[in-house]
């Protein structure tokens, strides 16, 4: 960055030209190179902007009735905002969060009315396992009233160190229902070899790191709950 020294005929110039910006500062009139970085627009974040406007024009086709469940649910099972943690979610934030992390892969079936009721959830275990070669399982237990729960999966690449919160944020891999129950005891145990591979190009190794973040969501019922983000260590 440099600063600019005007003459008789020229008092002042902004904006950019070519690869440079003329901008004002705090230490006067000043030139740089223009940023050249591109606004991201990845197929996850497409489908995402067209699924949000596809539950939005259903929030709007809703019945007042509709409209008011949603209003009682947001006010009985109360989800802070991640803007303010002051405010909760009204109604139609609830609706557009749940129905969007009912179909995270794309544009969703949306839920019209939930049902005013929960689902108890008690996490046990949750661990990583990696033979480095076709297998990366992904393993979860748990305790519940309800085999209806789905589980979506959320990964970070390896990280660094052991921090307790990764600075990545965990990107979605895979929603699974229980692959075996005995109620109330239930547990996920799958393959996310494909998955992980195909949005980080490789499979961790034994001893990585891996930040993970899970949402129980039911399919039925309006309930989600949002368990932050751990780091665990592949077996």
């Amino acid at each position: 960055m440099a600063r600019i020294k005007f003459g008789a005929l020229v008092e002042s110039i902004r904006g950019s030209i070519g690869g440079t910006t003329f901008q004002s500062s705090a230490y006067g009139f000043t030139v740089k190179a223009k940023s050249n970085i591109a606004k991201p627009n990845s197929i996850r974040q497409q489908q995402r902007k067209i699924s949000m406007q596809s539950i939005s024009r259903a929030w709007r086709s809703l019945t007042s009735a509709n409209r008011l469940s949603w209003d009682v649910y947001a006010s009985l099972f109360v989800v802070p905002s991640k803007l303010n943690k002051d405010s909760n979610l009204n109604g139609y934030n609830y609706f557009l969060k749940y129905n969007l992390l009912l179909f995270p892969e794309g544009i969703p079936s949306i839920l019209a009315d939930p049902t005013v009721s929960t689902s108890s959830y008690l996490a046990d275990e949750v661990t990583l396992f990696s033979n480095e070669v076709d297998t990366f399982n992904f393993n979860n237990s748990w305790v519940s009233d309800t085999a209806s729960l789905s589980t979506l999966i959320y990964m970070t690449s390896p990280l660094l160190d052991s921090r307790k919160m990764p600075r990545q944020t965990p990107l979605f891999i895979k929603k699974q229902l229980p692959t075996a129950s005995a109620d109330p005891d239930y547990e996920i145990g799958v393959n996310v070899y494909t998955e992980y591979f195909n949005l980080f190009g490789f499979i961790p190794s034994t001893g990585d790191l891996i930040g993970v973040r899970l949402v129980i969501i039911n399919s039925s019922s309006g309930f989600f709950l949002e368990i932050p983000t751990v780091v665990l260590t592949v077996d």
